[in-house]
């Protein structure tokens, strides 16, 4: 069977393998039906004249160790990003191959080969997210922070605010499950029950979406209700990880309380071009974050 035979037997979708010689992927539950990242990564691998494209891939979680095994032995597959719901068992299937952020965080959102030749994960989640919130409203100062959600996305997120606090206890953790207990430990920070959100909620200045409800898997859906975001006070920000749909249903409901709100676009920008630095540094001489991010603006 070829690579490719092989790639296609667990992908849920059907690919085409460019004819260039190396290769990029975003693998996730559904990242052909609209992920960025593939334009993002294509657009500079356009810029600096370079024969590779980034494709998208849709995978189960059934099949994800499978797919990674055969894109591992492919020496033209270079790397690429990692959507949800596959951010910490990818992380897992790359073992010791972490660096120290996403070993700290347990999840990854980007693959690129080590000089032996080995598939690397890191995680550019978090730095990303710090990075679009600051250019945005400045840097977090003595802000109480909520971050909702606890899985890859959450725990990246959170682990770059923490260090960006004056105080770590002025970021809180919220989760359905008990997973937020066991991250706000790790990261010596709060961690809430979604039980006690309507006490709480009006607590914080600041209130980070890291759930996938909004996003395409669930688009009519918001972590928070009218009536709870009417809770907040009008100087309140709502980041909403989430680039697509744009608006979330978050951001619509924020935007008729009047709240300042932030999508994922920038986040999202942030990532990919720290995930194509990790990933494309021995093909492109000289390679720079500002002249990638400068190269992906579309």
């Amino acid at each position: 069977m070829t690579n490719v035979e092989l790639i296609n037997k667990f992908s849920d979708n059907a690919v085409v393998l460019p004819d260039t010689k190396k290769y990029a992927a975003i693998l996730g539950l559904n990242p052909s039906s609209g992920a960025r990242s593939p334009k993002l990564w294509n657009a500079a691998f356009k810029k600096f004249s370079v024969d590779c494209e980034m494709i998208a891939i849709d995978v189960s979680k059934n099949n994800l160790n499978k797919l990674l095994e055969a894109l591992e032995s492919d020496m033209n597959f270079i790397g690429g990003a990692i959507a949800a719901p596959h951010k910490e068992s990818a992380a897992k299937f790359c073992g010791k191959n972490l660096t120290f952020e996403a070993k700290n965080i347990g999840s990854i959102n980007c693959f690129y080969r080590n000089l032996g030749g080995s598939l690397c994960g890191t995680n550019t989640d978090g730095e990303g997210s710090l990075r679009a919130f600051e250019s945005s409203f400045g840097a977090v100062s003595s802000q109480n922070i909520l971050i909702m959600g606890a899985g890859g996305t959450g725990k990246a997120v959170a682990a770059y605010f923490v260090s960006s606090a004056k105080n770590v206890k002025q970021v809180s953790i919220i989760s359905r499950s008990d997973s937020a207990l066991g991250v706000s430990k790790r990261l010596n920070c709060e961690g809430l029950h979604w039980s006690s959100i309507d006490n709480i909620v009006s607590d914080f200045d600041i209130i980070i979406n890291c759930t996938s409800l909004g996003s395409t898997l669930y688009p009519d859906l918001s972590p928070l209700s009218k009536s709870q975001l009417e809770k907040l006070r009008h100087t309140t920000i709502i980041y909403d990880v989430v680039y697509d749909p744009d608006p979330t249903k978050l951001q619509i409901l924020s935007s008729g309380s009047d709240l300042r709100t932030l999508n994922g676009k920038s986040m999202n920008l942030e990532q990919a071009v720290l995930g194509f630095y990790y990933a494309c540094s021995y093909l492109i001489d000289d390679l720079s974050v500002s002249n990638i991010r400068k190269a992906m603006v579309l």
